[in-house]
């Protein structure tokens, strides 16, 4: 869950490394938002033992609840957190470019990456549902 809360927002640049010690209230949101949320993920894809494709799947799913819900940047025309999607590929009010671009970035760094080093670091873990 650590991994799944750092690494995206170290990764993007989104926040920087200063931050996290800084200001925990911003910590605790962004462990809130990506990892309970990516915790929760892990225990579908090992419970319905989804596979690598699943997982990617699963990633668009929480990129959506992440972009689309939270953040709200699926839905804004300007001010994204790359300007030169600003008003850019928009149907029905959703940036498609944006969608897909930010939608593959969660579902690797925010979902893959933290999950699959998980894995690999605790291979005795792989296929047990952390969650009673």
């Amino acid at each position: 869950m650590a991994l799944a809360t750092v690494l995206p927002e170290l990764f993007s640049g989104s926040t920087p490394l200063p931050a996290f010690v800084l200001n925990p209230g911003l910590l605790f949101l962004l462990f809130l938002g990506y990892g309970v949320a990516v915790l929760l993920v892990r225990e579908v894809a090992v419970r319905c033992r989804v596979g690598l494709a699943g997982l990617f799947v699963l990633g668009l799913g929480y990129s959506i609840l992440n972009e689309g819900l939270l953040a709200r940047t699926l839905i804004r025309q300007t001010g994204l957190p790359v300007p030169l999607y600003d008003r850019f590929g928009y149907l029905g009010g959703i940036s498609l470019p944006w969608t897909a671009g930010i939608g593959t970035w969660h579902a690797c760094a925010s979902v893959w990456f933290p999950i699959l080093l998980t894995h690999h670091l605790f291979p005795q873990f792989r296929a047990t549902p952390w969650l009673r």
